[in-house]
């Protein structure tokens, strides 16, 4: 089964407490069963669509050896490969937003772009995630081990060059983590151009540097 899910880290829980969302992925996967599929969603999407549930299914029912499915965001606000190209800017109303959304699950439905060699780089945005619970567990991600070793890992990834970010490095915390740990244990990572939302976050966020990172760092 498919199961929608908006982890959060309770206030006493985690490393450090009451933050650490690599604790609350763990727990729910802990919690389904060996060939459910947990759909990761970030609290600040928006689904533009109700088609947006039978495209994750007939992804997945089509892939069997994906690790990951993500979605894909306005075009001015993401890392490239996970643009819908040609879509509104982010400041356009839910209307136009949601005209774009029919329009592209229509014309791709659950058609999957091959974004794995962006995983393996950690270059990957995790505003929506479909991981299969056994491509979860096999690239040990279900381990508390694996996570407190994490930043470890990170150190060892490639730097780029940024003005706003000097050195920053190549990936987006834990999304970045966890399709990099997917991708090196073979399974492939999918974009989903027929799966459009909404992110708020690059509206809310006052972090300007914080959005120039993932529109321009990410994208490289």
């Amino acid at each position: 089964m498919i199961i929608p899910v908006t982890p959060y880290c309770p206030h006493d829980q985690g490393s450090p407490r009451g933050k650490d969302l690599g604790y609350a992925y763990r727990e729910v996967m802990g919690r389904l069963r060996a060939d459910d599929v947990a759909v990761f969603m970030d609290h600040d999407i928006t689904f533009l669509t109700p088609h947006w549930y039978p495209i994750i299914e007939e992804a997945v029912l089509r892939n069997p050896g994906a690790g990951v499915f993500v979605a894909v965001q306005h075009s001015d606000d993401c890392a490239r490969h996970q643009r819908s190209e040609g879509s509104p800017p982010h400041v356009a109303s839910l209307e136009e937003h949601s005209q774009w959304a029919a329009a592209v699950a229509e014309r791709h439905r659950a058609e999957v772009s091959d974004i794995t060699g962006y995983a393996h780089r950690g270059s990957l945005v995790g505003f929506l995630m479909a991981i299969p619970k056994r491509a979860w567990e096999d690239a040990g991600l279900g381990l508390e081990e694996v996570w407190a070793g994490r930043d470890v890992a990170m150190d060892n990834w490639p730097v780029i060059n940024h003005a706003a970010l000097p050195g920053t490095k190549a990936i987006c915390w834990n999304d970045g983590f966890i399709g990099r740990r997917l991708a090196g244990a073979g399974y492939r990572a999918y974009a989903l151009p027929g799966l459009y939302v909404y992110h708020h976050k690059m509206q809310w966020t006052e972090r300007k540097n914080e959005r120039d990172y993932h529109a321009e760092v990410m994208s490289a």
